[in-house]
């Protein structure tokens, strides 16, 4: 079983203003609490954010990884914001919330694992498609992804 804690949410009462204000305390206060809880991933959801999502993603990103060296799950529809946290994560990633929707497949074309038809891989990571369950291993494609190829 994999444990992801998905409590840096920009949703949250507290989350939430810390990420609009590049607050990094509360941030990394619950990073360290989600570690010392056992948890293997880390969720950072920044939502769709539209506007400088890829700023905001590499700003958490780099927040989150100042105090702890475990994974993180990048969960964003925003393909440039993901890509903004691929680019600056520290060993492999979770893209998280991305959808089979034609539209939001060039996320899924981010990660290690490729389409049929698409050879580029510009970054090592684990695909989550939507709501599904994540119980992959790091060499093994996720059941979630079937359309997936290695």
């Amino acid at each position: 079983m994999i444990l992801i804690g998905e409590n840096i949410n920009i949703m949250s009462q507290t989350i939430g203003p810390a990420l609009r204000e590049r607050n990094p305390k509360p941030i990394q206060e619950l990073a360290r609490a989600e570690t010392q809880a056992g948890i293997d991933y880390l969720d950072i959801n920044i939502g769709p954010a539209r506007k400088a999502g890829d700023e905001l993603m590499e700003w958490v990103v780099k927040v989150v990884q100042e105090v702890t060296d475990k994974p993180l799950s990048l969960d964003t529809t925003n393909p440039v914001a993901m890509e903004a946290g691929l680019k600056v994560h520290k060993g492999r990633a979770l893209i998280n919330s991305v959808s089979l929707q034609p539209d939001r497949l060039e996320v899924r074309q981010l990660s290690s694992y490729r389409l049929p038809g698409h050879s580029t891989q510009r970054y090592p990571g684990i695909v989550s498609v939507g709501s599904a369950p994540i119980a992959a291993w790091p060499d093994q494609p996720p059941p979630a992804a079937p359309v997936a190829e290695r």
